[in-house]
């Protein structure tokens, strides 16, 4: 609890308490009832003080809290007066996004337990945090000379990339050595690949028993699968920030639309145990990778990434510059992507593209999108290549891999 006082008016107080002082039996029993008046009337505010405290309670409902990107936080919050007298006035103080805002305590309301109950809302139109609630309670004597105040902490909303459903057609963007099947993880067996053989025991009962090697030693024998290699998909998320003359509302919209794509394609994978290899941000000697193998992985990163930030401009060259199968998520203008894609149409190598323009950029991105997409069809080119207009929503990101 925070206890501030108004110098210059204690100060004026304690004057007047001189001055009654001075004056106690000057003028009989008026000047003495204002000697000891004074004083008492300062020590009986700060006993009043401590009573308000302890007779107001509060408390603040949430309708969620984690919600989901696009939903509606409804809060509602409850000031109560439980004495059977007036208490000292006092304010309520809280967070909205974008604004601070009060209203009064029921402090003039009395004989009854009373309430002060205020309702708001606060959207999660896009991905990021969040903070409403209470921020403060402060209560302030009837003179206005000392005030209390208690710091209360506003609760914090961690909005996620939203998660959509897409089509299995997404699996035919990972590349795999050996046989291994779509389903199949690095780590699985793989019956098609013949390893070595061994004794049958209790172990390995369930593979496929070895009858020629049974026959000719008389040892019952199984073969032992070898494990296939798998390379996977490589999901690059370029960080590239939108342009300066773009406004925040289209910059984040962009940024969501790109976030949900490449976080609900890894959420595919990672339940399907195609392993990914998740590469967000790179500099010319580093190249960060992430490697996802299983649900409890994705959603270790997936909590995560409210904490992913666009703000580098660094050419994502390793999505073009490698030999695994590559999914490229961004927002960054073709025209700086074009050279170095198109080199990589002509050799059959060119990584998928999802691109999420600002809204106020996309009529000029579908001119180069539709000159990409001529080129692509003269090459044969069966990758990934979709322009996502924001203003669908998710509806882009469900689309894009119905192809």
């Amino acid at each position: 609890m925070h206890i501030r006082v108004k110098w210059l008016s204690l100060a004026f107080y304690f004057l007047a308490m001189i001055v009654g002082f001075s004056l106690c039996g000057l003028a009989g029993f008026p000047s003495v009832f204002i000697a000891v008046f004074l004083p008492s009337y300062g020590i009986l505010e700060i006993i009043y003080l401590a009573v308000s405290w302890h007779f107001y309670t509060w408390n603040q409902t949430y309708s969620t809290n984690h919600p989901r990107k696009g939903e509606t936080i409804r809060f509602e919050i409850s000031i109560f007066n439980e004495a059977n007298i007036p208490l000292a006035d006092g304010t309520v103080s809280f967070a909205m996004p974008g604004r601070k805002t009060h209203f009064n305590m029921p402090a003039k309301k009395n004989r009854k337990k009373n309430a002060v109950i205020h309702k708001a809302e606060v959207g999660c139109p896009y991905r990021g945090t969040y903070i409403a609630g209470m921020e403060a309670v402060t209560l302030t004597s009837a003179l206005g000379i000392i005030s209390a105040e208690i710091n209360i902490q506003p609760q914090i909303f961690y909005v996620l990339p939203e998660l959509y459903d897409i089509s299995p057609s997404v699996e035919k963007y990972a590349v795999t050595h050996g046989a291994t099947l779509a389903e199949s993880s690095a780590t699985n067996s793989d019956p098609s690949i013949f390893e070595y053989t061994a004794p049958l025991t209790p172990y390995n009962s369930n593979g496929k028993i070895a009858w020629k090697k049974w026959a000719s030693t008389g040892i019952p024998s199984v073969m032992i699968s070898g494990k296939s290699s798998a390379r996977g998909i490589s999901v690059f998320l370029d960080l590239y920030p939108c342009k300066p003359s773009s406004e925040d509302v289209e910059r984040l919209a962009a940024e969501d639309i790109v976030m949900s794509a490449a976080f609900s394609v890894m959420d595919y994978l990672s339940k399907k145990k195609i392993p990914v290899n998740f590469v967000m941000e790179e500099t010319e000697k580093i190249r960060k990778c992430i490697q996802i193998e299983n649900e409890k992985t994705f959603k270790s990163i997936y909590e995560k990434s409210i904490n992913i930030i666009f703000n580098r401009k660094d050419f994502p060259s390793s999505a073009f510059n490698t030999e695994d199968s590559v999914l490229l998520f961004t927002t960054r203008p073709i025209e700086e992507l074009y050279a170095e894609y198109e080199n990589k149409v002509m050799e059959g190598c060119e990584p998928g593209l999802f691109i999420c323009p600002p809204q106020s950029s996309y009529e000029k991105e579908m001119q180069y999108a539709d000159v990409l997409r001529n080129l692509r069809h003269n090459a044969g080119s069966k990758s990934l290549f979709y322009l996502a207009d924001v203003r669908n929503g998710g509806k882009e990101v469900i689309d894009a891999f119905k192809i």
